[in-house]
């Protein structure tokens, strides 16, 4: 039959969790989780960049930094709300070091390709992957 796993706190939200107040995950492109988050819905970009430990940031300076959920951008204004982002749910933290504005995308097409931010120019796709390519 089905068990149900106690949770520490007996369940429903956390203690010391703000009402309202998510829990979140902002991972690398290689799939290392960087911070644990509890985040509000109205929060932004901006917000949540705020609020990442230091070394999750190495390296980026100035630097292109963006925030994924999904294929989708937190940027600008959009909230993690408009973005459709609940509890549990990871966001992929990306950034250029050297500001060289190019980015590494994954495809169901056995391939990944890269491309220069800004003319969306393919710049090499990457072949000989056996199944889908995920990260």
């Amino acid at each position: 039959g089905f068990f149900r796993v106690g949770l520490p706190w007996g369940g429903g939200r956390p203690p010391n969790r703000p009402p309202g107040a998510m829990r979140i995950s902002v991972n690398s492109l290689a799939g290392r989780e960087l911070a644990s988050l509890d985040v509000g819905p109205a929060w932004t970009k901006s917000d949540v960049c705020a609020r990442l430990p230091p070394e999750a940031l190495e390296g980026a300076g100035a630097a292109w930094v963006r925030l994924l959920h999904g294929c989708e951008e937190l940027a600008g204004d959009a909230t993690l709300d408009d973005m459709q982002v609940c509890d549990g749910s990871a966001l992929q933290l990306v950034f250029d070091p050297a500001g060289r504005r190019k980015i590494l995308t994954a495809s169901s097409d056995h391939t990944a390709k890269l491309w220069q931010v800004g003319s969306c120019e393919c710049l090499r796709t990457l072949h000989g992957h056996s199944d889908v390519v995920l990260t």
